[in-house]
C-alpha cells in the first residue's frame, strides 16, 4: 500500500506527526509502537556503532524508547528521528562514563550514517561542536556541565555525586557557561 508522506508546519512528516500527537493526547500505545517499529532498527545501530556492544546497545535502545515516551511532552523537534537519536547518544555516553571508557571522540559523526535526518544536520552539527567545547572545559567545569544541562541532574545530586558545596557549584556552572561561550565565539571566528 503506498501513501503520501507530507510536510507538516513544524517541519516533521505527516506521519510522525500524527504518531507524536496520538501519543501526547491519547496515550495512543499503537502510535507509540509504530514509532518504535520505524526508529528502533536506526537507534540500535548508532548505539552499537557508538558502544561496540550489542548487549549494552540493545539495553540502551530501550532506555530510549521509554525516556522518549516519558518526555514526549518536552519534544519540540522537527525531526523526530533526529530527537530520539540525541536521547540515545547522551544514555551511550553515560553508559561509557558508568563503565569507566572514555568516550570515542567522534562518536556523533560514525553513528549518524544510521540516522536519518531530516534537515536537522544544522543542529545535530551545533549539538557535536558544543560536546566537542565541552571536552576542552577545565575538569570541574566539564563534570558539571554534563551533569547539569546533558544527564539533568539537579543541584543536590551534583552535589552528592561531586562532594562540591553548593557555593562551588554554582560557581563552576557560572564560569563553565562563560568558558563556553567564550569558545563558541572564537569558533566561530575561527580562532580555535
Amino acid at each position: 500500500m503506498m501513501f503520501l508522506i507530507m510536510e507538516h508546519p513544524n517541519g516533521l512528516r505527516t506521519d510522525d506527526w500524527e504518531l507524536v500527537e496520538k501519543c501526547r493526547t491519547s496515550a495512543d500505545h499503537e502510535a507509540f509502537s509504530e514509532l518504535w517499529r520505524r526508529y528502533e532498527p536506526r537507534i540500535r545501530a548508532g548505539c552499537r556503532r557508538v558502544l561496540r556492544d550489542d548487549a549494552a546497545a540493545e539495553d540502551i535502545t530501550q532506555d530510549t524508547f521509554l525516556r522518549a515516551l516519558v518526555h514526549l511532552e518536552r519534544y519540540r523537534s522537527n525531526n523526530f528521528a533526529g530527537w530520539l537519536w540525541r536521547i540515545a547518544y547522551h544514555l551511550c555516553l553515560n553508559y561509557l562514563r558508568s563503565a569507566g571508557v572514555r568516550a570515542p571522540r567522534a562518536p556523533l559523526e560514525e553513528a549518524d550514517a544510521a540516522i536519518p535526518v531530516n534537515g536537522g544536520r544544522r543542529e545535530d552539527d551545533i549539538v557535536e561542536a558544543l560536546l566537542d567545547l565541552i571536552e576542552t572545559l577545565p575538569e570541574r567545569q566539564r563534570i558539571v556541565l554534563k551533569m547539569f544541562y546533558l544527564e539533568e541532574c539537579s543541584y543536590a545530586e551534583i552535589v552528592r555525586a561531586t562532594g562540591f558545596s553548593q557555593k562551588e557549584l554554582k560557581s563552576a556552572i557560572q564560569n563553565g557557561r562563560r568558558m563556553l561561550r567564550l569558545k563558541w565565539e572564537k569558533m566561530q571566528h575561527g580562532r580555535t
